[in-house]
């Protein structure tokens, strides 16, 4: 089985990233909205000047940046909150987002 790996570890998550590349594998077939789907969030600061970054690198995303409006996101604190989605070439849905608020993490 021949496959490439790259691995993250954080301080309190590891992640590993792996492409079967012998035999090669079915492309997932999970919506964003069905049970059981996952998706991988990327934390950056700014979301449209990264978005802009990989659209001119090739990156197809699902839409435009999104800011999260009052009675959208829970909790209310998260308001303000940046997000734009893309897939991986494998289907996997990736995010990348500024959180404000309640989705926010402690340094």
């Amino acid at each position: 089985m021949a496959q490439s790996l790259a691995t993250f570890n954080l301080d309190n998550l590891g992640i590993d990233l792996i492409q079967f590349q012998e035999p090669v594998g079915d492309v997932a077939q999970v919506a964003a909205n069905r049970p059981g789907s996952m998706h991988l969030c990327f934390h950056v600061d700014d979301v449209r000047a990264v978005y802009d970054r990989m659209s001119e690198a090739g990156f197809e995303f699902l839409g435009q940046p999104y800011t999260f409006a009052p009675d959208e996101v829970n909790p209310p604190a998260a308001v303000g909150t940046e997000v734009a989605y893309f897939n991986d070439p494998d289907g996997t849905n990736l995010e990348i987002i500024a959180p404000k608020g309640g989705f926010a993490r402690d340094a």
